[in-house]
């Protein structure tokens, strides 16, 4: 297995020397240039985006709301903002500028959390923020997440909480240096940053499990790790606790997932006989559906290592060939069956690649090798953890995340083989898809807003003429982007939810869309 050098950072892998602190991330003029066309590109698809679904006609709430939605609903702390008060902002025209700032803030703590710094506008990084964008656009959730009340509070606020949570983890490893000095601000700070990135997600057991190991590392390596290190970890495992212990928590997964199947507790899986554990892993790897870019990873990953141990280029294309069957099949045509072997075999893989790089003294490209295999590894403890079948796509977040990652490590062990040119089109490209689909992705949105704004005048027109039973047309809420929907829209029963918010909202006595 590799192991950096001991003079070497463990998170050196940005693109050029990063800061050692937190305070000196690069964030320059040049930076908030970005940051504000990010931000111009997510306002206006908040903007757009009318309320509708779990968002419409949604009261302020209070204390009480948030206890109760922690007892009997769900008890993330993202819902308890929505329940409290972000469904209710919703409606108010200050909800696109603060939600667009989330949106831009998210890809900015992303990239500082895979590079230790701020993007700046350099060809690299502007191909980068593009590469993750384009991911996070062409995954089905998107708009559920970055521009949908409910979905952004539950995913997007919180997954910028888990960020900054991180942030300092990621900055202290760039260089692990003694600190000396005792601040009760920086350890209070991180303990209470902890419980709320803790209490963000369920899925923060994953970065428990990483912590530990991290820690580990530490221990092994003698670095001195500062106070305020271990408050945030202690912080994040009560936050995770206080949401994994939830009332409502359960009795959510009873009631929605439970009695199908669909879900089990993990005391409800560690009393599953070893033959049950398997075949309850092979269904929940199964479900899922998300092994495009672990295939394309792999297949890079194999056709870079053949290239660099064979000579001969028809043993090169007989191999390269061999192994690409191998991969698309268990990936790809038998995953419901085989897929729990692919992660694993993915991270073990890319550990043997980076044995051989390293001792081809190729450091720089081991390096990233070594990220690739620690993000396979991560999803595979994501997919393993979550014990439940038919996620929604919003609640898959995270692997939009590894995958972007994925691609981003990809393309830069490629970028050390090819000359700079080439380095500079696939940037480029890179860049000019990203634009394309992000207008694409514009002009689906307002396609959109022009359907609800004629379903508006649909329902003054009928309510002129006396209707109170109010029918309007189903495409009203169907998009060519595949990516604009992912929650519960109106549809041919008027007694089911949503269908009787949408009739209270408007004032009439149903609601059907057919």
């Amino acid at each position: 297995m590799f192991t950096p050098p001991p003079n070497s950072p463990i998170c050196d892998i940005g693109a050029r020397s990063g800061p050692s602190r937190i305070d000196s991330l690069g964030f320059s003029q040049a930076s908030l240039l970005l940051f504000f066309g990010l931000y111009i590109f997510f306002f206006t698809l908040n903007a757009m985006f009318p309320v509708q679904s779990d968002d419409l006609g949604a009261p302020l709430g209070n204390l009480d709301s948030m206890i109760g939605s922690y007892m009997h609903w769900n008890g993330r702390i993202g819902e308890l903002l929505k329940v409290w008060f972000g469904s209710c902002l919703a409606h108010t025209p200050y909800f696109p500028f603060i939600n667009a700032l989330f949106g831009a803030a998210f890809l900015y703590l992303f990239f500082a959390l895979i590079f230790g710094r701020f993007p700046s506008i350099v060809l690299a990084d502007l191909a980068t923020i593009a590469l993750i964008l384009f991911v996070l656009m062409a995954f089905r959730a998107f708009g559920a997440i970055f521009f949908w009340a409910a979905g952004s509070l539950n995913y997007l606020w919180a997954y910028c909480f888990i960020l900054i949570y991180l942030i300092p983890y990621r900055i202290f490893w760039q260089n692990p240096t003694t600190q000396v000095g005792f601040s009760i601000s920086k350890i209070l700070g991180m303990f209470m940053l902890g419980i709320i990135a803790g209490w963000s997600s369920e899925l923060g057991i994953v970065l428990i499990i990483c912590q530990i190991i991290l820690l580990g590392y530490g221990f092994w390596r003698r670095v001195s790790l500062p106070l305020w290190y271990y408050a945030g970890i202690l912080g994040f495992v009560v936050g995770w606790l206080i949401l994994y212990m939830s009332p409502g928590h359960k009795a959510r997964a009873v009631g929605f997932f439970q009695k199908s199947g669909a879900y089990v507790s993990i005391s409800d899986f560690l009393a599953m006989s070893l033959r049950d554990k398997f075949f309850r892993w092979q269904r929940v790897f199964g479900s899922i559906s998300l092994y495009r870019i672990q295939v394309f990873t792999l297949m890079a990953l194999w056709w870079i290592y053949v290239t660099h141990v064979y000579q001969a280029l028809a043993v090169r294309i007989v191999i390269i060939m061999l192994g690409f069957c191998f991969i698309i099949l268990v990936g790809s045509v038998y995953h419901k069956i085989v897929g729990f072997l692919l992660t694993p075999f993915a991270c073990l893989f890319s550990l043997y690649f980076v044995y051989t790089l390293y001792h081809a003294n190729k450091r720089i490209m081991a390096r990233y090798a070594f990220v690739i295999a620690c993000i396979f590894a991560m999803y595979f403890m994501s997919i393993a953890v979550t014990l439940q079948v038919g996620l929604p796509p919003r609640a898959m977040l995270h692997y939009g995340l590894f995958d972007s990652s994925l691609l981003i490590f990809v393309f830069r062990i490629m970028g050390e083989m090819y000359s700079h040119k080439i380095r500079v089109l696939w940037q480029k490209i890179m860049i000019v898809v990203c634009i394309c689909f992000g207008i694409f992705v514009l002009m689906a949105c307002a396609d959109m807003r022009l359907k609800w704004e004629r379903m508006l005048a649909s329902i003054v027109t009928q309510k002129a003429m006396g209707a109170t039973d109010i029918i309007v047309d189903k495409q009203t809420f169907v998009s060519y982007y595949k990516g604009y929907t992912d929650w519960s829209n109106p549809g041919s029963d008027p007694t089911q939810w949503p269908n009787t918010t949408y009739a209270r909202v408007f004032g009439v006595q149903s609601f059907i869309a057919k």
